[in-house]
C-alpha cells in the first residue's frame, strides 16, 4: 500500500489490502487509504474485512446472494 500511494497516483485498486494483517496494522492501512481518498484519490477496493468495510467512507457494489450467484454462473 505504501509503494502504491508514494507515488501519488489518480487511482488505486487494492485487492484485500487488510487481510493477513493484525488490527492495528489494518487500522494504519485504513487510515492511508481514507487520507488518500480524502484528498481526491480514486479507490478500488474489494475486501471481506468488515472493519474496512463498516468504516463508512466506501461505496459498496455487491454481485448479489451466493444463490443469485449460483444461479448465474458466477460462483465458478
Amino acid at each position: 500500500v505504501a509503494r502504491a500511494l508514494c507515488v501519488s497516483p489518480r487511482l488505486v485498486v487494492a485487492d484485500e489490502p487488510t487481510s493477513s494483517l493484525d488490527s492495528a496494522s489494518a487500522g494504519i492501512v485504513i487510515r492511508l487509504l481514507q487520507d488518500f481518498h480524502a484528498k481526491g484519490g480514486t479507490l478500488v477496493v474489494a475486501t471481506h474485512d468488515p472493519l474496512l468495510v463498516a468504516s463508512g467512507w466506501l461505496g459498496r457494489i455487491d454481485c448479489g446472494s451466493k444463490s443469485e450467484q449460483q444461479k448465474n454462473g458466477w460462483d465458478s
